[in-house]
Order: structure tokens, then C-alpha cells, then sequence
């Protein structure tokens, strides 16, 4: 696995009971409206946690960018929408500081272990922005296997970003919690169901 350059990563919610058909319907349903309260969960999460990603020390905050090709067909970027409303509750800029570079086959579509080449140089850092030194909050909506949040972490490594930190709308339950794992020695282990 590529070596992930962020310092932190944290979600506001684990990707489970009724929080899976809100992030749904918002995603793939276009119910845009469901953006607001769902960043009011991520900025009461971020307050929550300012010891890890402490907000105050932010200098700008970008949202995982979509091709062009998936906007036009989706109407609206839903981890940007998210990063508005974060930034502003924050009083951070956000900023457009990467780009898709080539379009790329939806990862929720695809098997865990194909993601990480399914968006292998798939992100740049814009052209049209300088952020040398500046400490960025990356904003997504889910983080599954970090493939995503790695590539885009890699692009800003490469504009020369100082501090990068992941913070993310909900990821799924660590397999330790899962219904029917079974601890032993100190590592989880899914028991047949």
C-alpha cells in the first residue's frame, strides 16, 4: 500500500443504520438539501475532536474534487458541499487546490482491493492555486479503504502543502465492532453467522 501523507484522518459518524440512506439519498438521490444538516454532524464532530484536527490551526480547507465528466452527470460535488459549510463554520477559505485529472470508475461499484488502481494519478494540485507551507483540512464524504484520501494526499504532497489533515463524513465500522466479531488476543476476528 502507497504510504499515506496525511497526518491525521478522522470521520464525524460510522457508515451505519439510518446514516447509510441519508448519505444515499444525498449522493446518488440528488436530495442536496440533506448537505446542511449533514455538515452540522461533521462540525459538531470537528469541534469534538479539535485536539486532533484542531480547527484553529487550519490555514484552508479543500474538498475531494470529481471529474468533470461525473459532475455534469451527478449536478453537484457532494464532498464540496460538505466543505463549504465545514469551512465556513470554521472560518477557514476553502479552496479549490485539486483536480480530476481523468475520469474513473465509481469506487463503490468496485471490489476493495481494486480501488487504490482505479485512482492511481487520477488528482493534481491546481495550477491556479499556491499553497506551499499551508496546513489543509481535506474534506470528503466517505472513507472506506483510503485510496481516494491517499492519491489527493499525494497530489498535495507534490504542490509542496504543509500539514495535510483527512476529515470525512462517516467511515465504516472498524472490523472489531462489526456484529459478530470475536476478540481474542488483542485482534478481531469475524465469527461465522
Amino acid at each position: 500500500m502507497a504510504r499515506r501523507r496525511f497526518s491525521v484522518a478522522r470521520s464525524a459518524a460510522y457508515y451505519e443504520g439510518p446514516l447509510v440512506q441519508v448519505i444515499w439519498r444525498y449522493k446518488y438521490h440528488c436530495q442536496m438539501v440533506l448537505a446542511e444538516p449533514l455538515a452540522r454532524l461533521m462540525v459538531a464532530a470537528l469541534r469534538d475532536s479539535a485536539a486532533a484536527l484542531d480547527p484553529e490551526t487550519i490555514d484552508v480547507v479543500c474538498a475531494v474534487p470529481l471529474h468533470t465528466s461525473r459532475l455534469r452527470e451527478r449536478g453537484f460535488n457532494q464532498s464540496e458541499l460538505l466543505a463549504e459549510h465545514v469551512a465556513a463554520a470554521i472560518g477557514r477559505p476553502l479552496r479549490p487546490l485539486l483536480e480530476r485529472t481523468r475520469p474513473t470508475l465509481p469506487q463503490v461499484d468496485l471490489p476493495l482491493q481494486s480501488r487504490a488502481a482505479n485512482v492511481r494519478n487520477a488528482f493534481a494540485p491546481s495550477l491556479r492555486e499556491t499553497i506551499q507551507g499551508q496546513r489543509v483540512l481535506l474534506i470528503d464524504d466517505l472513507f472506506t479503504t483510503g485510496a481516494t484520501i491517499t492519491e489527493c494526499a499525494r497530489a498535495l504532497h507534490r504542490a509542496e502543502a504543509g500539514e495535510l489533515r483527512v476529515f470525512t463524513l462517516a467511515r465504516p465500522l472498524p472490523q472489531w465492532r462489526r456484529p459478530g466479531a470475536d476478540i481474542r488476543a488483542g485482534r478481531a476476528e469475524a465469527t461465522p453467522t
